[in-house]
C-alpha cells in the first residue's frame, strides 16, 4: 500500500476524541456499570476540577501532558497513549478544515449585498 492511499484512508476516518474514550471506559453512563465512577469522583481522583473533566469528556478541551500524566497515575492507560490519541484527533480535525472549500470573495460580497438590500 503506498503512502498516498494510506493517507487518504486515514483522512476519511474520524478518530475518537480522547474524552469520548474516558467517558466510555471509566465514567458512569446510562448502563451504570459498577466499575465506572461519577464525574465528581473521577475529577477528585485525577486532581482536576469537575468542569475541566467535563470539558475534556465532552470534546471541548483536549488532553494536555499534565492530564495525560494524571490519567496514567490513576491507572487509566499510559500518558503516551492519551497524547497519541489527542494528536491523532487534532490531525484529523486539521485535515477536515483544510478540505473545506474556502469561500470566494465574490460570493461573500454578493451575500453581503443581498443582505443589505
Amino acid at each position: 500500500m503506498n503512502d498516498g492511499v494510506r493517507e487518504d484512508a486515514a483522512m476519511r476516518v474520524s478518530p475518537l476524541h480522547p474524552g469520548g474514550a474516558i467517558h466510555a471506559l471509566y465514567m458512569k453512563s446510562a448502563d451504570d456499570r459498577a466499575d465506572n465512577i461519577s464525574y465528581v469522583e473521577a475529577a477528585a481522583r485525577l486532581g482536576v476540577s469537575r468542569v475541566t473533566l467535563s470539558r475534556i469528556v465532552n470534546g471541548h478541551a483536549g488532553i494536555t501532558t499534565d492530564v495525560a500524566l494524571k490519567l496514567e497515575a490513576v491507572g487509566w492507560g499510559t500518558a503516551d497513549g492519551w497524547l497519541q490519541m489527542q494528536i491523532n484527533y487534532n490531525l484529523a480535525e486539521a485535515r477536515k478544515q483544510r478540505q473545506q472549500p474556502k469561500p470566494r470573495v465574490e460570493d461573500m460580497l454578493s451575500e453581503l449585498e443581498s443582505t443589505a438590500a
